[in-house]
């Protein structure tokens, strides 16, 4: 008997199901779910500009867009790098923004900071092996963050000859990444150490060897706990014995320092993210300023993986140099943290900032209630006036935060008996501060006005014998006023802001 009919019927009901199979399996893809999103986002887009009054060419390349994206989705996405290398990171990611003109995905890609498996369109297989989870410059791992070596052997954001590029080292020795003077102050007032001396940091850490010892320290250990049984758990139940960096904590008997760990230590500081709640909200490393969040933490980027109703996300997926002061204060001027009960009192008029914009938000929203400021102080950003050893290290652990600060009003404004330090470029500084700060161009032989520890304030530039400030987020121009030859009663000798807040105080009537 001749079986040919049936082998032959066997074989392509196999070939149907294997079609069918694998049509089933490409519209389960989760890549689709996301394309999906985006492809609806993107029409109502669309749909939106459209309904604008466009001209008619432009009207027309929005139908065609409407119009294909109609057809079908995206599918497969690919990015080819400079290197030749490929990734896929987009066909779920479709529609999300560069992370920075300074990081271009054709040349960077993603996995290059994010790590992952950049060919991979399913989960948790594309995921396996991130770097941080969401945030590779968190300081835990920021070094293969950030701080990576490129494979052309070209050094990110550590490891360079110039001191200064080398930003993961310097920023971990900041006071807001130590909180040296904050832990100290209690433990002295308690009497868990003899003097304020700071002899504990958020994590052990060493810094430059001192050349003020008054003002600095050659190294801090981690906080301790006041017993092993305040050890924290992690995920899993299991007793966390290390700090962030791999040093043992120790037990010291006081109270006072498990109560820093729960109430301070373990989240106000650059090593932590923020707290889930409004105004607090933030990344932590390298993101806690240079990953903007707005108040109540809504993601309004394109990515479709990312909800939009789901609080908890930066604004958009990028990162920037130009820091508002909104961004600073999702850690400052947010409430203060009282000594006697070793609790965060957390400002309680914030919510009349609701429908406030421009100068009236500002006013009402920068400083704590009762602080005293100038109009200078809340016109400007923060990144205005303090500068990037104050901000982010020079490598010196500082005992405090009035020790790390190099502004004082009198570093733009001068005294009674002297003009503020100007001075002329030479011709090897202009290169240093292109390379450091890539925003400004100066050259040699322009004045620029220098802070007196000698560090360039590259946004301030002196004009037919007048000094002007460009702001570094708004790109507004200020004219900065001089007290050397007005009429100011100040103390030449007593240049403490508030001397300056005697008179100047927004509060105070004209």
């Amino acid at each position: 008997m001749n079986r040919y009919p049936e082998t032959l019927l066997i074989l392509v009901v196999l070939v149907l199901l294997t079609i069918l199979w694998a049509m089933v399996q490409e519209g389960n893809k989760p890549y689709k779910i996301y394309q999906e999103i985006y492809k609806n986002r993107r029409l109502h887009e669309l749909q939106a500009l459209e309904a604008g009054g466009l001209s008619g060419e432009e009207r027309d390349k929005i139908l065609d867009l409407r119009l294909a994206l109609k057809r079908d989705l995206p599918g497969l996405q690919e990015v080819v790098l400079k290197d030749g290398k490929k990734e896929r990171c987009i066909t779920c990611h479709i529609g999300i923004e560069p992370i920075s003109e300074s990081h271009p995905v054709e040349t960077f890609g993603c996995s290059i900071c994010h790590g992952g498996d950049p060919l991979s369109v399913s989960l948790p297989a594309a995921h396996d092996g991130l770097i941080g989870g969401k945030n590779p410059s968190d300081f835990r791992v920021a070094d293969q963050g950030c701080g990576r070596t490129m494979p052309d052997g070209t050094a990110c954001h550590q490891g360079d000859p110039l001191e200064e590029r080398n930003h993961i080292q310097r920023v971990k020795t900041t006071i807001m990444a130590t909180k040296a003077g904050e832990i100290a102050n209690p433990r002295y007032s308690f009497g868990a150490q003899k003097s304020l001396r700071p002899l504990y940091g958020v994590a052990g850490i060493r810094g430059k060897e001192p050349v003020d010892r008054e003002k600095t320290v050659s190294a801090l250990r981690p906080l301790p706990y006041t017993r092993a049984s305040d050890l924290p758990a992690d995920s899993e139940g299991k007793m966390i014995r290390t700090d962030p960096t791999g040093a043992e904590y120790t037990f010291s008997g006081h109270r006072v320092d498990t109560e820093l760990h729960q109430h301070c230590a373990d989240q106000c500081h650059l090593w932590s993210r923020g707290v889930d709640q409004p105004y607090l909200f933030r990344a932590s490393g390298c993101s806690s300023c240079h990953y903007l969040y707005d108040k109540e933490a809504y993601y309004r980027g394109g990515d479709p993986t990312i909800r939009r109703d789901e609080p908890g996300h930066g604004s958009f997926h990028r990162l920037t140099l130009k820091i508002p002061y909104s961004q600073c204060n999702h850690c400052h001027n947010r409430g203060v943290h009282s000594l006697f009960t070793m609790q965060f009192d957390k400002r309680t008029d914030l919510d009349e900032t609701a429908g406030l914009s421009g100068e009236a938000l500002r006013l009402q929203d920068y400083y704590v209630p009762m602080t005293l400021f100038t109009r200078c102080e809340y016109k400007l950003d923060c990144i205005d006036c303090h500068t990037d050893h104050e901000v982010m290290g020079d490598g010196y652990l500082y005992v405090d935060k009035l020790a790390q600060q190099r502004i004082r009003c009198h570093t733009c404004h001068g005294t009674l008996k002297a003009p503020p330090v100007i001075r002329k470029l030479t011709a090897d500084e202009p290169p240093k501060i292109q390379r450091i700060m890539r925003t400004y161009s100066r050259n040699a032989g322009e004045d620029a006005l220098f802070t007196s520890e000698g560090e360039i304030l590259p946004h301030i530039r002196l004009e037919q014998g007048k000094l002007y400030l460009t702001g570094k987020v708004t790109g507004e121009r200020f004219f900065v006023p001089q007290v050397f030859g007005s009429r100011c009663r100040q103390d030449p000798g007593n240049q403490e802001s508030n001397s300056c807040h005697a008179c100047h105080d927004i509060h105070l009537k004209p």
